[in-house]
């Protein structure tokens, strides 16, 4: 079973559970913006991973892959409160997931995700971690919440060295 197929029905097990007592429509209401939200932050993710350096991201430096999971964190954080969807473990598997595809590489997806689970706390405990939560969460405020024009995703370039993006 593929990493993504586990991750769907672990999302969709917990929103069930959660909606268990729910009125019909208000729990069809409530699936519909999780699937969403749930879209919008693997798209962020998806696109994070390809306009940072991938070098960085991906050789497994604390300094960049620690940043990185703390800033999708905080970004997916911000998305889920200005949508109106709780941050719960629903979502938060999806950072788990990225976490154990990017730190516990040489291990199969189940153990790589239960290892991530275990180290999440941690992660976005650390200086780097703590760093990428901070700036992860301004920059949602600004290109998310405040749906600013101007260049996303600024305070993750500028970490991994890179220019802003510009808008065209």
């Amino acid at each position: 079973m593929n990493t993504a197929l586990i991750i769907a029905v672990i999302v969709i097990s917990i929103v069930v559970f959660s909606l268990k007592g729910t009125k019909p429509v208000a729990a069809a209401s409530t699936m519909n913006k999780m699937i969403e939200i749930t879209q919008k932050i693997n798209v962020t993710m998806e696109m994070l991973h390809n306009i940072l350096d991938k070098d960085k991201l991906n050789s497994y430096n604390e300094k960049y892959t620690y940043y990185y999971i703390g800033y999708i964190d905080a970004f997916a954080r911000v998305m889920c409160e200005v949508d109106g969807i709780k941050y719960d473990k629903g979502i938060q598997v999806l950072i788990e997931s990225q976490a154990g595809k990017l730190i516990f590489k040489n291990t199969d997806d189940n153990e790589s995700y239960k290892k991530a689970v275990e180290a999440l706390p941690g992660i976005l405990n650390s200086e780097y971690g703590k760093k990428g939560v901070d700036d992860g969460k301004a920059d949602a405020e600004y290109s998310y919440r405040d749906n600013i024009d101007g260049p996303p995703y600024t305070k993750a370039r500028s970490y991994f060295g890179l220019p802003p993006l510009t808008r065209r």
